[in-house]
């Protein structure tokens, strides 16, 4: 994949060991049209137009750790993709405060998450959810309470 061009690779900031791959996805969506057409020309017209609203009253929780970061700015920018369409909201298994980085960083790009306030995600169990994204290891770990819905979010991917 990487020989494709179709991920890309980066070493750790802290310490190198860890290694963190992100899909180009805009490649992909080039060479899965260009697989279509050699299938047949109807399979590798544009896709549709994409209809925020058909994902009205859908419900999405974030889960890190602290919820002070990475799942604030997720839950920020989420909200800000759909326009509203979702219900999003994002929480931590031991809970802090919203970094003023995190919020300096989502103001580049026009998004408010000064407002935003760290929960910790205990505040939403037994709600349902129709994905609940993890965005650190050490909180899909002690978060059993979502198991059903349960995503994670590693090095640009989503699992189940």
């Amino acid at each position: 994949m990487r020989d494709d061009a179709l991920v890309t690779m980066r070493r750790s900031e802290a310490d190198g060991r860890d290694v963190y791959y992100s899909l180009d996805i805009d490649h992909f969506r080039h060479l899965y049209l260009q697989a279509g057409m050699a299938l047949h020309p109807a399979i590798g017209l544009d896709l549709p137009a994409f209809d925020a609203a058909q994902l009205a009253h859908q419900r999405v929780l974030f889960v890190c750790t602290h919820n002070s970061a990475r799942s604030q700015m997720a839950e920020g920018l989420l909200r800000h993709l759909s326009q509203g369409h979702l219900d999003v909201f994002s929480a931590g298994s031991q809970p802090t405060t919203v970094h003023p980085d995190a919020i300096r960083a989502m103001q580049q790009f026009g998004i408010d998450i000064s407002q935003q306030q760290s929960r910790p995600f205990s505040d939403f169990a037994g709600q349902p959810f129709d994905y609940v994204i993890t965005v650190c290891d050490k909180a899909r770990e002690v978060c059993p309470t979502f198991r059903e819905y349960l995503f994670t979010c590693t090095g640009g991917f989503l699992t189940r």
